[in-house]
């Protein structure tokens, strides 16, 4: 059963929980994929949200665009959850509104912290933000 939350802020909710969800995020992510969930997170404490379920899955607006997230709650129709295969803050809102918290299942392996340790060195010298999709395209190239 998907809870509405019925247009109040997520700073609204209890503390203790708003602590779960971040903490599950640094436990669950790299340390750059926690920072960048992290302030998805702090934007879904703040916005207003409107939440439905629809055939497709759930459907998320946080006073902007509406964007669909899967029934799953993995994948979201947004930028920010296809360029960098992170929870993006319509999962965070959608998982809220269910009660439910983030785990690795919900982030890629490559921002997986138990996996860190197998990637390949990232330069510090890029004037990007470096995703799974730019590594791989750079050390092709490299080589």
């Amino acid at each position: 059963t998907l809870m509405v939350d019925k247009g109040l802020p997520l700073a609204d909710c209890s503390t203790e929980a708003c602590d779960v969800m971040e903490l599950a995020l640094w436990n669950s992510c790299t340390e750059l994929g926690a920072r960048l969930c992290t302030n998805e997170w702090k934007l879904t404490l703040m916005s207003q949200q409107l939440i439905h379920k629809t055939n497709e899955g759930i459907s998320v607006q946080l006073l902007e665009n509406t964007y669909q997230v899967d029934k799953d709650l993995k994948s979201c129709s947004c930028h920010y959850n296809s360029k960098y295969k992170l929870p993006c803050r319509h999962i965070l809102s959608a998982l809220h509104a269910n009660k439910k918290c983030i785990g690795e299942e919900f982030v890629c392996r490559w921002w997986q912290k138990k996996y860190q340790n197998l990637r390949l060195p990232v330069t510090q010298s890029s004037s990007h933000l470096d995703t799974p999709e730019t590594v791989s395209a750079s050390s092709r190239t490299a080589s």
